[in-house]
C-alpha cells in the first residue's frame, strides 16, 4: 500500500506544479495510477482532464480513456469498464483495439465470459482486428466463466490466426482441460509451450497435475511433479494437493503418505485438503 500511496503523492504533486499539460501527461498519470490499484484516482483525473483547457470541444482522449479502463480492469470493476467504454463511444472518441482489449479482460476479472464474446463480436463490426491479447483476454473470461469449450474454440482461433499463444492463454486452456478430464490434451498444451519456447511456470504445471488427478492418472501426475522440479520450479500447496489426489484416488497410499510427509522439506504446511485427502485414503482401518 506505501507503493500506492507513493503513486498518489506524486501525481497530486504534479498538478500541483501545473505540469500536467496536455491529455497524454494525464493519461501516463492515470495509467500509473491504476497500475497502483487506485482506480476511483484514475476516474477522478479522467474527469480533471474532460474540463481541461487542452480538451475542450474535442472527443475524450482514448490514451487516456484506455489507461483509466485499464485502471478498472485491473481493480476488477467491470461494469465501470463497460461504462467507461459506453461513454466515450457517445462522446465521439476514437474507440480502438485496446480499448476493447482492456474492456474484454474486465469482463473476465468478473466472469462475464458473454460479456467479453459479444465485446470482440462488436470489435470485429468495427472492422477492428483482434490481437492475440485480445484473444487471450476472451479465453480466460470463458476459463473463468466455466465455458469450458467456448474457451477452446477461442484458444483455436489463436492458431487460425497464425498467432503464438502465450502463457496466460495456454495456462487458461489448461484449465479448461483439467476441468473437462482432457490430461492427455493438457500434457499436450505443456509440449507446445516448451517447443514454442514458452516459458511454463508453477501455474501450469499445477494445473497439468491437476488435470491428470482428475483423471485418476497418478503416473502421469508424478511425472508432471518430477518434471516441475527439474526445471526448478518449486511445487506449492496447491501442486501437492493434485499430487496426492491422484495418488489417493488410485489406492497408492504409500506414495500419497510420501508425499504428504515430503512437504515438511518443501517449506509447505499441509491445510485442511492435504488432512482430509490422506484420511479418506486411510480409511478406517489404517492409522497414519
Amino acid at each position: 500500500r506505501a507503493g500506492a500511496e507513493e503513486v498518489r503523492r506524486v501525481v497530486e504533486e504534479l498538478r500541483r506544479r501545473q505540469l500536467m499539460r496536455d491529455p497524454r501527461d494525464f493519461a501516463v498519470a492515470i495509467s500509473a495510477l491504476g497500475k497502483a490499484k487506485l482506480w476511483q484516482d484514475s476516474l477522478a483525473l479522467l474527469s480533471v482532464l474532460s474540463a481541461h483547457p487542452s480538451a475542450a470541444g474535442q472527443p475524450p482522449n482514448i490514451f487516456a480513456v484506455n489507461a483509466t479502463i485499464a485502471a478498472a480492469e485491473r481493480s476488477a470493476r467491470w461494469q465501470l469498464a463497460l461504462a467507461l467504454l459506453a461513454e466515450a463511444e457517445a462522446q465521439g472518441a476514437e474507440i480502438d483495439t485496446l480499448t476493447y482489449n482492456s474492456s474484454i479482460a474486465a469482463c473476465g476479472r468478473g466472469s462475464h465470459w458473454p460479456l467479453a464474446v459479444s465485446l470482440l463480436a462488436d470489435m470485429r463490426r468495427r472492422a477492428l482486428h483482434p490481437t492475440l491479447m485480445t484473444f487471450t483476454a476472451t479465453v480466460s473470461a470463458c476459463e473463468r466463466g466455466k465455458a469450458w469449450q467456448k474457451a477452446f474454440e477461442f484458444f483455436g482461433e489463436i492458431r487460425r490466426e497464425k498467432l503464438s499463444p502465450d502463457r496466460v492463454a495456454v495456462n487458461a486452456a489448461m484449465s479448461t482441460c483439467s476441468r473437462t478430464a482432457r490430461w492427455e490434451q493438457a500434457i499436450g498444451l505443456l509440449r507446445e509451450m516448451r517447443a514454442a519456447a514458452v516459458a511454463a511456470d508453477s501455474t501450469s504445471y499445477t494445473t497439468v497435475l491437476t488435470a491428470c488427478s482428475e483423471a485418476s492418472h497418478w503416473r502421469a501426475a508424478m511425472s508432471m511433479l518430477e518434471e516441475m522440479r527439474r526445471e526448478g520450479l518449486a511445487p506449492t500447496l496447491i501442486t501437492m494437493n493434485a499430487a496426492i489426489y491422484a495418488c489417493r484416488r488410485s489406492g497408492r497410499l504409500d506414495i500419497a503418505l510420501e508425499l504428504f510427509d515430503g512437504m515438511a522439506g518443501l517449506s509447505l504446511e499441509p491445510d485442511v485438503v492435504n488432512y482430509t485427502s490422506m484420511i479418506l485414503a486411510a480409511g478406517p482401518s489404517h492409522r497414519w
